[in-house]
C-alpha cells in the first residue's frame, strides 16, 4: 500500500515526545477527561480503529477537527502534488532515523521558515534587510511639518468587566451593572484590555494620554510645536462583552475626571453610535442600494482588533474634509507606549516629532525587486522598558537561545528565532551609522518594512484614499501587519495601478512600551485568549494569502521570515498540533485552553468558516471601503460646487465629531 496521510500521522505521533509518551499510556484509567480526548484525536488521525470511546465537549470538538484535517491532507494530496511527496520523503527517509533527528526534520518540513537565508541567524537578518532595501528616487516634496497640527494621532480603547478583586473599587450602582454583564459569554478578545475598577494610575487609557500630553510639552520646549499648538487624538471605543457599550462611556468619562490635565490635547472617543451616524450620513451621497448597511459593517469599531484598526486610519481623510484640512496623516499608537524624548534626541539627534517631519515619509523610490514602490506609510519600533536604559535600539524582542531545547509548540511551530531577526532586521535598522556602513543610509537609500507594530505606525490622508488598504474586520491578531495585505501585490483585480504602497523605515523612531510595568493584571487575565488569537491567525492569514492579489508563493516571498510563517498550506494541521502540544505542555490550563480553543476555532472546525467564506468576507469588505472613500470624493466634489446637499451634510458630520470630544 503506498503512502497515505495516516502513516504522516503515525510517524508524527511516534516522533513528538509528547505525543509519543500518551500514545504509551493506553490504559485509559491513568487518563484524565482532556488526555482521552487528545488520544482519540491522534488515534483517529493514524487511521487505527481502536480509538477509545467518546467523550464529551471537548472530544466533539476534537473529532470534528481530526475530521477537517483529514479533508486538508485529502485536497492536498489531489491538488498539491510535490507537497504530498515531501511528506512521503519525510517519512520514508527518517523512519528510521533517531528520534533527535526525526524531530528536527519534523519542524523543517512544518516550520521551514526556520531555514530561511539558510537559517544562520546573522544572515537571516542580512537576507531580510536586502530583501526591504529601496532606493529613493523622489523624496516626498510636502512633508510633514507641524506634527502637532497636521497629524491625528490615533490608539483604540479596550474595555473589558473587572477580575472579583476590583468591584469594591467601583460604585455600588457601576458593581451592580458591571456584575450582570459579567454574566454575558465574552464577544471579543484583546491582549490586555483595560479592567474596570483598575487604579487611574494604572488605566491604558490615561496613561497614554499623559504621555502625549507630556510628548507635546516637550516639542513645545525644544520649539518644535508652537507655544499654543494643541494635538488631536482620535479613540475608538471596543469591549469584550455587548452590555459594556452601555457602561464604557461612563465609566471612562469618570477616570478623565480623576485623570487631571492634559494639557495641549483634543481627545475624542468614538462608539458604534456614533460610527453609524457617520456611515449614514456618507451613504446618502451613494446610489448604490444599502449603501448605508455595507459602509457601517466596515467603518465601526465594535468587533475583533482588524475592524476598529482600520477605522482609525480612514477617519482621517473624513476630517480633513470635515474638520480641519491641515491634517496630512494619522499615527497609531498603543496606550501603553510613550515617546522617550530626552533618550530620542540624545541618542538619534531628533525628537519623535522631528522623526515625523522625514521627506522619506510619502517618498518614491524602487524595491530590491525592481518594483516602484510609494512609502505612504511610516513604521517605528519599540524598546521595552525594562531595558530602555542598555539604549533605545535594544529590540524588544529577545534573543532566542540556539542551545535552549525545544519543548510543546515550539517542536512544530518555532516562531521566535525568526521574529527575533525580523525585529532587528527591519525594526532596528540604523540609517547614516558608523556603527553599521552596510546599513542603507536614510537618504538615498531606506528600508520598507512588512513587520510592523499595531502602534509606532502612521499613513498619509492621501495615500489612504488613493490606494484604500484595509484590514479585514475578522482579524483578531497582527491586525498591523494585515493591513498591507489588501493591497500588497496591487489592487483586488490584480492589476497594479501605479507603484506598489509600503511603509517606510523611519530609523530611530522607537517608542518605549511599559505594558509590563504597569498592566501586569490586564496582561495575565488575556494571556491564554491571545494565545488562541495566534492560531486564528495562522488560519485567516494561510487562507488570506490564497485569494488577494499575486500567488500564495510570491505573497510568501514578500512576507518571509516573520509575518510569512503564518501562511502555510496545512494551517487546521499546524492550529491542531499546536493547541494539543500547549494542552499537554500546560495541564494546570487544559480546560480554559480547550474551552476557548472549542468556542473560538468552533466555526472553523464545523466547516461554517472556511477559505471561501472569509474570501466572500473580504470581498464585502473590500466593497464596503470603496463606498466609503468613494463617499469622501462625493462629499468633497459637492463642497466644491457648493451644494447645499454638502453644507448640510457636512455640518451635522462636524457637529457630531465635535460632540464625541471628551476633553
Amino acid at each position: 500500500m503506498g503512502f497515505e496521510q495516516q502513516t504522516l500521522w503515525s510517524f508524527i505521533g511516534n516522533t513528538l515526545p509528547e505525543f509519543r509518551d500518551l500514545l504509551k499510556r493506553r490504559d485509559t484509567s491513568e487518563l484524565d477527561q482532556n488526555e482521552k480526548a487528545i488520544l482519540d484525536f491522534l488515534l483517529t488521525l493514524s487511521g487505527e480503529t481502536d480509538g477509545l470511546e467518546k467523550t464529551e465537549d471537548s472530544d466533539d470538538f476534537l473529532s470534528a477537527a481530526a475530521g477537517r484535517i483529514r479533508d486538508e491532507w485529502d485536497y492536498i494530496k489531489q491538488h498539491n502534488g510535490p507537497l504530498y511527496e515531501r511528506a512521503e520523503s519525510l517519512v520514508s527517509q527518517c523512519g528510521g532515523e533517531s528520534p533527535a533527528y526525526r524531530q528536527n526534520a519534523l519542524l523543517n518540513f512544518l516550520f521551514p521558515e526556520k531555514n530561511f537565508a539558510g537559517g544562520d541567524f546573522k544572515n537571516q537578518q542580512e537576507e531580510i534587510r536586502k530583501r526591504r532595501t529601496v532606493d529613493i528616487t523622489e523624496l516626498n516634496q510636502n512633508p510633514i511639518q507641524d506634527p502637532a497640527g497636521e497629524i491625528l494621532f490615533s490608539s483604540n480603547v479596550l474595555l473589558t468587566v473587572p477580575p472579583e478583586n476590583y468591584y469594591s473599587k467601583l460604585t455600588p450602582s457601576m458593581q451592580e451593572r458591571a456584575r450582570a454583564v459579567a454574566s454575558e459569554d465574552q464577544q471579543f478578545w484583546f491582549d490586555h484590555p483595560i479592567l474596570m475598577g483598575v487604579e487611574t494610575d494604572a488605566n491604558e487609557m490615561i496613561y497614554g494620554l499623559r504621555g502625549l500630553a507630556d510628548t507635546l510639552k516637550y516639542e513645545k520646549e525644544n520649539g518644535h510645536a508652537a507655544s499654543d499648538a494643541q494635538m488631536t487624538v482620535i479613540l475608538s471605543l471596543s469591549v469584550t462583552h455587548n452590555g459594556l457599550k452601555n457602561l464604557a462611556h461612563e465609566y471612562l468619562a469618570k477616570e478623565l475626571e480623576n485623570a487631571g490635565s492634559l494639557e495641549g490635547l483634543k481627545v475624542y472617543l468614538f462608539t458604534e453610535e456614533d460610527t453609524k451616524f457617520l456611515a449614514s450620513h456618507l451613504s446618502c451621497l451613494s446610489d448604490v442600494p444599502e449603501s448605508q448597511e455595507a459602509i457601517s459593517a466596515v467603518f465601526g469599531v465594535d468587533g475583533c482588533y482588524g475592524r476598529h484598526y482600520s477605522f482609525l486610519k480612514a477617519l482621517a481623510p473624513l476630517w480633513t474634509i470635515c474638520m480641519d484640512p491641515k491634517v496630512k496623516g494619522t499615527f497609531k499608537i498603543d496606550l501603553d507606549q510613550v515617546f522617550p524624548q530626552k533618550e530620542l534626541t540624545k541618542q538619534t539627534g531628533k525628537s519623535a516629532f522631528q522623526h515625523f517631519m522625514t521627506p522619506l515619509w510619502g517618498a518614491g523610490g524602487v524595491d530590491s525587486r525592481g518594483r516602484d514602490v510609494t512609502l505612504g506609510m511610516i513604521a517605528g519600533a519599540l524598546v521595552n522598558e525594562k531595558d530602555i536604559h542598555k539604549g533605545i535600539y535594544t529590540a524588544d524582542i529577545p534573543l532566542p537561545d540556539e542551545n535552549a531545547p525545544l519543548k510543546g509548540e515550539t517542536r512544530v511551530f518555532d516562531k521566535l528565532k525568526v521574529m527575533s531577526a525580523s525585529t532587528r532586521g527591519e525594526m532596528m535598522t540604523r540609517y547614516n551609522s558608523a556603527q553599521f556602513p552596510e546599513h542603507p543610509d536614510g537618504k538615498s537609500r531606506c528600508i520598507s518594512r512588512v513587520h510592523v507594530t499595531g502602534g509606532t505606525n502612521g499613513i498619509l490622508c492621501e495615500t489612504l484614499r488613493q490606494y484604500r488598504p484595509f484590514t479585514p474586520g475578522f482579524i483578531g491578531r497582527a491586525e498591523d501587519q494585515a493591513y498591507i495585505l489588501s493591497v500588497l501585490l496591487g489592487n483586488p483585480s490584480g492589476d497594479q495601478e501605479g507603484p506598489l504602497l509600503r511603509y517606510v523605515h523611519e530609523s530611530g523612531l522607537i517608542m518605549r512600551h511599559d505594558k509590563e510595568a504597569f498592566a501586569g493584571d490586564a496582561i495575565a487575565a488575556a494571556k491564554l485568549g491571545t494565545w488562541i488569537g495566534d492560531l486564528l491567525r495562522l488560519l485567516y492569514f494561510s487562507f488570506y494569502a490564497r485569494f488577494i492579489p499575486g500567488s500564495v508563493e510570491a505573497v510568501k516571498e514578500e512576507l518571509d521570515p516573520f509575518t510569512g510563517c503564518f501562511i502555510t498550506p496545512f494551517p487546521y494541521t499546524m492550529v491542531f498540533l499546536r493547541l494539543i502540544l500547549k494542552v499537554l505542555d500546560e495541564p494546570q490550563n487544559r480546560e480554559v485552553l480547550l474551552d476557548l480553543a472549542s468556542r473560538r476555532l468552533g466555526s472553523f472546525v464545523t466547516g461554517e468558516e472556511n477559505g471561501e467564506t472569509v474570501k466572500a468576507e473580504w470581498m464585502a469588505e473590500r466593497e464596503g471601503w470603496d463606498l466609503f472613500y468613494d463617499s469622501l470624493d462625493l462629499l468633497e466634489s459637492e463642497i466644491e460646487e457648493g451644494t447645499d446637499r454638502a453644507k448640510e451634510l457636512t455640518e451635522s458630520i462636524r457637529e457630531r465629531l465635535e460632540n464625541c470630544r471628551i476633553c
